[in-house]
């Protein structure tokens, strides 16, 4: 059973997510002045991403 306050989805091994979010963790953890200005794009591409997988999702499974 799930809470009902949780989006739960499920994303495949080959999403290009894991790529993107890879990609993420170097930049932060390999920080530089311009860190933030790289993982802001990124962070607006994961969350675009993410809403649309979604949004595919809630549609296959009504």
């Amino acid at each position: 059973m799930f809470a009902e306050e949780f989006v739960h989805m499920t994303l495949p091994t080959e999403s290009p997510i894991w790529k993107l979010l890879g990609l993420m963790v170097v930049v932060y953890v390999h920080r530089t002045e311009f860190t933030q200005q790289i993982i802001k794009p990124l962070t607006i591409a994961l969350s675009m991403y993410l809403s649309a997988e979604y949004k595919r999702q809630s549609r296959q499974t009504y």
